[in-house]
């Protein structure tokens, strides 16, 4: 783990921020122009195909000829533009499921662009969704008393990466809002607690409702069945885990 999984996970830290830098240095310069981006059918696909964030659907409904699919978070994390933690009240965003388009979003109430609901999906997805899975995986892991070997490594590799994603991803930040490369993300800790922390999973028996708009619904409502039989089966092979 730490040969293999802290040298290749910093260097990829590294290299996609020093690559994100020359990319907007160029854009300045002129030399290169940004891909076109249409970020309310982004923002669309994003919920729709996102196993993270498909569990906020909140139901659907009709308007205007239209089949829209609502998704809501309460409490959700987010960063101040000084690096401090503070979650809003409440954010929606309404997608019409036969275009997979966003049509409205709206932050405390207020309405906000596409591109804005963008960088709030990708912000929870990196930030909330992704630690609340890493935070699930630890409930399989084992580290004492008698355990298979193969089950022992998969706990400790698992472990340490929690540990770098969790402690040393916010320490690399901080050095490099030093060296003038991020703002400061001072907060960024709290936020990865808060999205493990709050809530939990969503309850999300409706999600069937979207099977025939979402691949990723369809593909885990099919497997669901074969899975928890399969998971059974080899329950015993991880000794007391729960």
């Amino acid at each position: 783990a730490h040969y293999l999984i802290a040298p290749s996970g910093v260097w990829k830290w590294f290299w996609g921020i020093a690559e994100l830098l020359v990319r907007q240095r160029l854009q300045r310069m002129q030399w290169i122009t940004p891909q076109p981006c249409e970020a309310d059918l982004v923002v669309g696909q994003m919920l729709l195909e996102s196993a993270s964030e498909v569990m906020y659907y909140d139901g659907q409904f009709e308007q205007e000829s239209q089949l829209v699919a609502r998704f809501r978070w309460t409490q959700f994390s987010l960063l101040s533009m000084e690096g401090n933690f503070y979650a809003a009240d409440l954010f929606v965003v309404d997608v019409d499921l036969n275009s997979k388009r966003m049509l409205t979003a709206t932050l405390d109430s207020e309405s906000i662009t596409a591109s804005d609901a963008l960088t709030l999906v990708c912000f929870h997805t990196f930030f909330c969704g992704h630690p609340k899975i890493h935070a699930f995986a630890t409930w399989g892991v084992k580290l004492e008393g008698s355990v298979n070997s193969y089950i022992g490594q998969c706990g400790w590799v698992t472990n340490f990466y929690n540990y770098l994603g969790g402690t040393c991803f916010a320490r690399l930040m901080h050095l490099f809002h030093v060296v003038g490369v991020c703002r400061n993300l001072r907060g960024i800790n709290l936020v990865f607690a808060h999205g493990t922390e709050h809530g939990g999973i969503p309850k999300h028996g409706p999600l069937r409702e979207l099977q025939r708009h979402s691949e990723v619904v369809d593909f885990v409502v099919k497997v669901r069945r074969h899975f928890l039989r399969t998971f059974e089966k080899y329950l015993g092979f991880g000794g007391d885990i729960d």
